[in-house]
C-alpha cells in the first residue's frame, strides 16, 4: 500500500504470528515490528526515533495512551503532524480529546 508504513509496538510474546500484522503484510502494507517489554519506554522511544528518522513520515497516527505519549512526542520533536485515535467513555470526556481534535 503506497504511502503507508505501520510501526507495531509488540511485547516479546506477540512478536511472531500476530494476526493483525499478518493481515497487513498480506495486503502489502510495510510493517516494522518494534518489540519491547512492558515499561521499556526509553528503548521504545529510541527505536521509534530511529524508525521516524529512517522512514521520514509526513504524518504519525497514534492509537492508545502509550503511543500518544511516546510516538506523538517523537513526532512533535521532528515537527511531524500527529493524529490520535481516542477510545472509551473516559477519553471522550477528557480535555485530551478536545486538544487532539482541534490541533492543526
Amino acid at each position: 500500500m503506497k504511502g503507508v508504513h505501520v510501526a507495531a509496538i509488540l511485547s516479546p510474546g506477540e512478536a511472531d504470528g500476530h494476526p493483525f500484522i499478518a493481515r497487513l503484510e498480506a495486503l502489502g502494507v510495510p510493517v516494522t515490528r518494534v518489540v519491547v517489554a512492558a515499561r521499556s519506554y526509553v528503548k521504545e522511544y529510541r527505536l521509534l526515533g530511529a524508525l521516524i528518522a529512517r522512514v521520514n513520515p509526513q504524518l504519525v497516527h497514534t492509537h492508545g495512551y502509550r503511543a500518544d505519549v511516546i510516538a506523538a512526542a517523537l513526532a512533535r520533536a521532528h515537527h511531524i503532524p500527529t493524529v490520535s485515535t481516542v477510545h472509551g467513555r473516559r477519553a471522550a470526556r477528557s480535555s485530551l480529546r478536545t486538544d487532539t481534535v482541534s490541533r492543526t
